[in-house]
């Protein structure tokens, strides 16, 4: 009966307040009773958080207004020739990232504040999917680590005003990252690792260090440093991408 009203109060914290603020008391009320649902908290993070930032005004003169013109434009083109462009100037026109548009523009007919939603959402459900791996599937506090990563993503969405094409390629970066070194499909992780820069290409550096990791690892035979610093490579990693 205690689980169930530690519940109903994160439920009505999150209701009632700023996302931020109640993320915060969520944490706290996490670490005092250890009660807290990890599914509940996810998906109140990614709904409270997405709602929170798509209210807001769309300035076309921000990195926020390119990405809603790019959304439109793509109603005249298709398949083909996106990919034809990304083949002859790759710079902004990342075929993944156009792929996504196309996809959100046909099944909505174009509508600007269901894209806006569905892009925030994407990112929020991604960053919540990567704190749950990071806790090892929840052996560790999630709402701890939701807290800590949510002011990395302030830095892309506030600082940087909504730099999402950076943020969702990070994300899916650091999610391969973390399932490459845990020892699942390092094919399945790689394609993942890679793609990242179908969405944006500055993330190919980041992609060359990995490969630069991964290369010293094996010719050292040093695995068993890899959990160890899982961790601290997340970290480094957000801030250098």
């Amino acid at each position: 009966m205690r689980y169930h009203y530690s519940s109903i109060m994160t439920v009505l914290i999150f209701m009632l307040l700023n996302p931020l603020y109640a993320l915060t008391i969520t944490v706290l009320l996490s670490i005092i009773t250890n009660r807290v649902n990890n599914v509940l908290i996810a998906v109140l993070y990614v709904l409270s958080f997405t709602l929170f930032f798509s209210n807001q005004e769309f300035i076309f003169h921000t990195d926020l207004g390119s990405y809603i013109d790019m959304y439109h434009r793509t109603q005249s083109e298709n398949i083909s020739s996106i990919f034809g462009d990304f083949l002859k100037n790759p710079n902004g026109r990342e075929f993944l990232w156009l792929y996504y548009c196309i996809a959100i523009g046909v099944v909505t007919g174009y509508s600007t504040e269901v894209f806006v939603v569905t892009t925030y959402m994407l990112i929020f459900s991604l960053s919540a999917y990567l704190a749950f791996l990071v806790s090892e599937s929840g052996r560790h506090n999630l709402a701890l680590i939701l807290f800590s990563l949510i002011f990395f993503e302030m830095t892309f969405l506030v600082v940087g005003y909504n730099l999402w094409r950076i943020e969702v390629s990070v994300l899916l970066f650091l999610i391969g990252l973390i399932k490459y070194f845990s020892f699942q499909s390092k094919y399945i992780s790689r394609v993942m690792i890679y793609s990242t820069a179908f969405i944006h290409i500055s993330i190919i550096p980041i992609i060359g260090l990995f490969e630069l990791y991964v290369f010293f690892i094996k010719r050292n035979d040093r695995q068993e440093l890899i959990n160890t610093s899982l961790f601290i490579k997340f970290i480094l990693f957000v801030v250098g991408a």
